[in-house]
């Protein structure tokens, strides 16, 4: 009997995280009949199902895990786009690095001012080329080894969300989430930085180049293009690549709309309440450090609740999934009656 697998009669049954029943009886792939497939999606069922895999997902100690790795990737990636800035400022000139001090004085609410000036003050004190490029390699190597664990955290969450297991050896799951990693953090930063910073940036800009008023219209409209694009291209990226399973591309985008969307929402709520007062506050020095960690923590959430909504709905929907499943039962991480195969 096959892991994942329970026996009934001589037929191996198993079930995917939608509750989808795949049976073999010393038949072939190709002889498999095709799973009867889980029952009509209705609101009481999807309420059920959602709470179900909530629950087995583990999502509040998966994004607490997520939390506390994706924040030990945020400063260097933070000293690797300044280490960048004072690469440029010394060789061709272009005032990254002050326009990005600038953006920093004008947007970043008072209790993100203080850490980010001063990370910013240390890349700029570096502008040798020779450290300059020395830094760049540093931040590159700790910014992936931290992102990739926090992205693995993520991929193993998607993964209960599936109902299933991780058969990738080690070197393969490392090379997907490091390359995820790269992915999704840029994409997420690109996205906070044109969300939090894209006012003061989009003026500079525009004041720079032209002085034509329209144009100010044509950045804004490129700047949210850009934002929901960067937002809903990393997390489509996380949920069609991660999982350890063959997944329509289609059936990503309702997790990946609601999470792009909820975290962008996010942003804008947090950047406001930080304009309003420092929940931070309590903590004295710390105070930065805890909000930022709260914002890392409701984001992993976030994005974990899109997973667990296509998982749902492509129980049901996603014929690429469901074939590949019956293919690989093997990968089934729950038996038909929802106990953990041990």
């Amino acid at each position: 009997m096959t892991s994942g697998e329970t026996r009934h009669g001589g037929t191996s049954i198993a079930a995917d995280a939608g509750g989808t029943a795949f049976t073999s009886a010393g038949v072939t792939n190709d002889d498999r009949p095709k799973s009867a497939g889980p029952p009509p999606l209705t609101l009481r069922s999807f309420a059920s199902e959602f709470s179900r895999d909530f629950t087995r997902t583990g999502v509040p100690g998966q994004a607490t895990q997520f939390a506390y790795s994706l924040f030990f990737a945020i400063f260097p990636t933070i000293l690797l786009v300044m280490s960048v800035g004072a690469l440029l400022d010394t060789t061709i000139g272009i005032p990254v690095a002050n326009t990005l001090r600038d953006a920093i004085d004008d947007s970043a609410p008072e209790a993100l001012k203080l850490p980010l000036l001063e990370i910013v003050e240390r890349a700029i004190s570096r502008t040798s080329t020779g450290r300059a490029s020395f830094g760049i390699v540093v931040a590159i190597m700790l910014a992936v080894w931290s992102a990739a664990g926090a992205v693995g955290s993520l991929v193993n969450a998607c993964n209960r969300s599936y109902g299933v297991r991780q058969t990738r050896t080690f070197l393969a799951q490392w090379v997907i989430n490091a390359s995820l990693a790269a992915v999704v953090v840029s994409l997420i930063v690109l996205a906070a930085v044109l969300l939090v910073f894209g006012a003061s940036l989009s003026r500079q800009f525009t004041d720079l180049f032209t002085a034509d008023p329209t144009a100010h219209t044509a950045v804004l409209i490129v700047r949210w293009f850009l934002v929901i694009s960067c937002a809903l291209g990393a997390v489509l990226a996380l949920y069609w690549v991660g999982p350890n399973l063959d997944l329509d591309l289609r059936w990503q985008l309702p997790g990946a709309s609601f999470a792009a969307a909820a975290w962008l929402i996010l942003v804008l709520g947090f950047n406001a309440a930080l304009r309003i007062a420092n929940p931070g506050d309590p903590y004295g020095a710390f105070g930065s450090l805890v909000i930022l960690l709260w914002f890392l923590y409701a984001t992993g959430i976030i994005i974990m609740l899109g997973a667990i909504l296509n998982a749902i709905l492509g129980s049901r929907y996603d014929e690429r999934r469901r074939a590949h499943l019956a293919m690989h039962p093997e990968k089934l991480l729950f038996c038909a009656d929802g106990r953990e195969v041990g």
